[in-house]
C-alpha cells in the first residue's frame, strides 16, 4: 500500500492506496488466502511488519488463521525455527505498525514540506531533498564544521600542544617509544615549541639513560566483530566505492541466498549454523586451537 496523504487535523491520520501495477497481484493473493492457515513473513523490522499488517487487515475476515513468522536467516534451520516460533499476528506487538507510519508520514511531512524551500535556497527545483533523516544530519554537520572554525580562531597556544618522544630499538630490533613522563608516569606536554625544545636540545646528545622501571603487559587483539547495518554501508562505501542503495541490494541478494542474516539489523549475530560449519572446516586446518 503506498501512502498518499494525511489528515493533519485529524491527528495527521493516513491516506493510502494500491500501487497499480501490483494491485491485480495482491487481490490474486488475497483471494487465494481464502479459508487458509496464512503465514504472513515479511522482512523482520518494522517496515516489514507494515506491509504484513496491511496483508493482515486485508485477509483477517477470510482466512483460518494468520500467523506472523519471522525469517533472519534464509536457511533450513532459519526457515524452521521463525515457522515454529510463529504468533498468531493478532498477538503480535502492532506498535511495530504505528511506528512504520509515523516514519513514513514523517516523511511526506519533511520532505514535501522542506524540499521546495531547499531547492529555491539552491537554486536547483529538481534534485534537490530535505527530509527525516538529511535534515538533522545536516544540522550535525553544520554544527561541527561551526566548531572548527571556532577552534581555528584559537590562538595558538591553546590549539597546539607538544610532547618529547624517543624512538629506540630493543634487542629483538623491534622499534619501541619512549614517552617523557612525569615522576606519576603521566606523558609531560608543553603549551609552548620553544620549550619543548630548550628540554629537547639538552637531551639529545645524551647516549645513554638510565631505566627506572620496566612492566610488561599482554595485549589481546580480538576478531573484528560481524557487520550490523551502518557499519557494512560505511565499510562498502569507504573501501569499495559503492553507493547505499547498490549495497542494499547487494545485501539483500545474499540475504535471499541465505549467505548472511537479515541485513537491517543492529545484533552482532552469528547464525548457529554457520558457526558449526565454520568449526568442522577449520578444526582440521587449525588443530591447535580446536584441541
Amino acid at each position: 500500500m503506498q501512502l498518499k496523504s494525511y489528515d493533519e487535523s485529524n491527528g495527521f491520520k493516513p491516506t493510502f492506496d494500491y500501487d497499480q501495477e501490483k494491485k491485480k497481484r495482491i487481490f490474486e493473493i488475497i483471494e487465494a488466502c481464502k479459508n487458509k492457515k496464512v503465514y504472513i513473513a515479511t522482512d523482520p523490522d518494522r517496515e516489514g511488519y507494515a506491509i504484513g499488517y496491511h496483508f493482515y487487515e486485508k485477509i483477517k475476515r477470510i482466512a483460518s488463521s494468520i500467523y506472523r513468522a519471522e525469517f533472519f536467516e534464509i536457511t533450513p534451520s532459519g526457515i524452521n525455527k521463525g515457522l515454529q516460533n510463529a504468533s498468531l499476528f493478532e498477538n503480535t506487538n502492532k506498535q511495530m505498525y504505528q511506528s512504520a507510519l509515523a516514519r513514513r508520514v514523517a516523511d511526506m511531512l519533511l520532505g514535501f514540506t522542506l524540499s521546495p524551500y531547499l531547492g529555491k535556497a539552491l537554486g536547483q527545483m529538481k534534485g534537490s531533498s530535505a527530509g527525516r533523516v538529511q535534515t538533522p544530519c545536516l544540522k550535525l554537520i553544520v554544527d561541527r564544521d561551526r566548531e572548527i572554525e571556532k577552534f581555528k580562531a584559537l590562538p595558538e597556544n591553546e590549539k597546539v600542544s607538544y610532547q618529547i618522544q624517543a624512538k629506540i630499538n630493543d634487542n629483538a630490533n623491534k622499534e619501541v617509544i619512549i614517552k617523557h613522563c612525569d615522576e606519576n608516569g603521566e606523558e609531560i606536554k608543553f603549551n609552548d615549541k620553544e620549550e619543548a625544545l630548550k628540554l629537547f636540545e639538552s637531551l639529545k646528545d645524551n647516549k645513554a639513560c638510565l631505566l627506572k622501571d620496566l612492566k610488561n603487559s599482554v595485549a589481546e587483539t580480538k576478531p573484528k566483530k560481524p557487520f550490523i547495518t551502518s557499519t557494512l554501508l560505511e565499510k562498502a562505501s569507504s573501501e569499495l566505492g559503492l553507493g547505499i542503495s547498490e549495497v542494499q541490494s547487494l545485501a539483500q541478494s545474499l540475504f535471499e541466498a541465505g549467505l548472511i542474516t537479515y541485513i537491517r539489523t543492529d545484533a552482532e549475530s552469528l547464525s548457529v549454523e554457520f558457526l558449526n560449519e565454520a568449526e568442522s572446516f577449520y578444526t582440521p586446518i587449525y588443530k591447535e586451537v580446536y584441541l
